[in-house]
């Protein structure tokens, strides 16, 4: 069995492996193509994302290109398929048969498998040092545009974009995404990565009317990102709202379709 630290480590020494044209990071198809391991690519009505399976002696990858997958979601998918195949232990479980299943990807899952996979993919697409580079102009000072950027350059998920930058950028930052009109997880970054338990929005119930995320989820196919003043204090039960203790914080809701929003919290500096 291997240590979540010991994948990220195999998973960002194989991104500088198996290279793309198209995007900066780890590639999961020219990846499976040299370990020559056929990628279908199916619309299938069924609700998961991908399957790694081995029939006949050979191990087949499963994508499914319908749900309104971007093909940002699907190359994410694709790079948790292929941690399946590379972390030892999942491979041996497919290979015998005691690991057969569906994968929702997107760091959804409860299950420690799915959850290695999603972090493999995570630093595959996106390794640490890569990232920092190209994002070293933004230094402290950094948004929704820049995950938008990320996302597009290294060609995956907006949600893996957007954790992987509050995981590497620096400053403080808090991600809240979003499932329907409910917070699925969350994850925070700097000095407020103390906040992530302290959750005082886990709903729709709670939100200020007419702040950003607000308004998002009212049209969730709103196209770009919408950015307006809040304070830490409406967000983390650890600050006393309303007081000269709460800091003034920008807030971020990045539309995602029918996935439900993001919404990112920066400091307002």
């Amino acid at each position: 069995m291997r240590t979540i630290e010991s994948i990220i480590e195999m998973a960002e020494n194989l991104a500088g492996v198996h290279r793309g044209k198209e995007f900066m990071g780890g590639d999961p198809y020219v990846a499976f193509q040299e370990s020559e391991v056929p990628v279908h690519e199916l619309e299938f009505q069924e609700l998961f994302d991908g399957m790694l399976r081995y029939e006949r002696g050979r191990f087949h990858t499963f994508i499914n290109t319908g749900k309104g997958c971007s093909p940002g979601r699907q190359r994410f998918t694709t790079g948790h398929e292929f941690g399946h195949y590379t972390i030892e232990h999942h491979r041996e479980g497919v290979r015998t048969g005691t690991m057969l299943h569906p994968s929702v990807t997107g760091f959804k899952s409860k299950q420690a498998y799915e959850r290695e996979a999603d972090t493999f993919a995570a630093h595959f697409l996106m390794p640490t040092q890569e990232l920092l580079r190209y994002c070293r102009r933004s230094k402290s000072d950094w948004g929704a545009e820049q995950i938008l950027e990320v996302s597009d350059t290294f060609g995956t998920s907006l949600a893996s974009s957007a954790r992987r930058c509050v995981e590497v950028l620096p400053g403080d930052s808090l991600l809240y995404v979003w499932s329907g009109s409910n917070v699925h997880w969350v994850i925070g970054g700097g000095e407020w990565k103390k906040h992530e338990r302290a959750r005082r929005v886990k709903s729709h119930t709670d939100l200020v009317p007419d702040s950003a995320t607000s308004r998002v989820l009212v049209n969730p196919i709103a196209g770009a990102p919408i950015k307006k003043g809040s304070t830490l204090g409406r967000w983390s039960t650890s600050v006393w709202p309303d007081t000269d203790r709460d800091p003034l914080v920008l807030e971020y809701a990045i539309p995602r379709g029918r996935f439900g929003p993001m919404t990112l919290l920066r400091p307002a500096e």
